[in-house]
């Protein structure tokens, strides 16, 4: 097994972050992940992915997969191809309080299976684009609850 793993630290609860992970709706609404730039999910567990995502250091791709977890601290999905032991690809996301305040928004992926070596090289291409959808979490995040802090104390 193969695996890439990033993290960022928000000033945020980390009930706020997975608000914002899973607003799903306001990927392609918004437009405010340079990474994953739309996408449609069944949140039950063995429910669908799909999504579009791009990288700097890749073309625009699609993605299907099924869910693993969509249950508050972790979302993950997994693709595998259909004959046993050949590819198996997990996609996460965790939120992990560091306080009542702060947390880490985690995201990674691992690979098993013999094409993993054959494969790998697409996540380790990824990885731009998880940094920029760590940054891009902290930035609406953060800027959300500064714009709900602002309204609570005018009101």
């Amino acid at each position: 097994m193969k695996y890439i793993e990033t993290h960022i630290d928000i000033e945020a609860p980390p009930e706020d972050i997975w608000e914002v992970l899973t607003d799903f709706a306001s990927y392609a609404r918004d437009g405010w992940n340079g990474y994953i730039t739309s996408i449609v999910v069944d949140a039950r567990a063995g429910g669908r992915v799909t999504a579009v995502t791009e990288s700097p250091l890749l073309n625009q791709r699609e993605l299907k997969a099924r869910i693993i977890s969509a249950t508050f601290p972790e979302l993950s999905w997994e693709a595998k191809l259909p004959v046993p032991g050949t590819l198996r690809a997990k996609h996460y996301f965790r939120v992990v309080a560091l306080s009542p305040t702060r947390s880490r928004f985690v995201q990674g992926e691992s690979v098993s299976g013999v094409l993993t070596a054959t494969v790998f090289h697409l996540v380790e291409k990824s990885e731009p684009g998880f940094e920029i959808m760590n940054r891009a979490i902290k930035h609406r995040t953060e800027a959300r609850n500064r714009q709900l802090t602002t309204a609570n104390a005018g009101g």
